[in-house]
């Protein structure tokens, strides 16, 4: 023999007449009042609320427009990936999400140049070999040092 669960439901549902009384009726009257006192003006109320209705339709009505439009002007741009970028379907080409980096180039004046240079042959004379260690000391890039030395050998006939 098997039991059913005991099961009881309290009911908050149920509406006393003190709640009839003190909240419904008071409400009903004061609603009433309100009418009864605003009578005379229902002409401008109505009038302000179709006001009211007319400014919120036409809004609706300009952002669905906005909304529109922005989509026609993104509409023959496909984004294929992060990495790489959109494709335009009206010109046939594919746009990258992000430009390369700027290529910097610095020039600095001939006479800088040229004592920079001097001071990389000097260092190279008075035994440092590493070019690194000269490109460090003169705070100047491998490559410039590179260049000047393999210039300066080649002026000198040295392999």
């Amino acid at each position: 023999m098997s039991e059913q669960p005991h099961v009881e439901v309290f009911s908050r549902n149920r509406i006393s007449r003190s709640t009839v009384i003190l909240g419904v009726i008071p409400v009903t009257l004061f609603s009433g009042l309100l009418v009864f006192a605003l009578w005379q003006f229902l002409f401008w109320i109505a009038i302000g609320v179709l006001a009211l209705l007319s400014i919120g339709a036409l809004y609706l009505v300009v952002r669905l427009g906005i909304d529109i439009y922005q989509r026609w002007l993104h509409a023959p741009y496909i984004h294929v990936s992060e990495q790489n970028g959109m494709f335009n379907t009206k010109a046939g080409r594919m746009y990258p999400l992000a430009l390369p980096a700027p290529r910097v180039t610095v020039h600095e004046d001939k006479e800088t140049e040229a004592e920079l240079d001097k001071n990389i042959i000097d260092l190279w004379k008075g035994g440092r070999h590493s070019y690194r260690a000269i490109a460090e000391d003169l705070k100047t890039n491998y490559p410039r040092v590179q260049k000047v030395l393999a210039d300066y050998k080649k002026q000198q006939g040295i392999a």
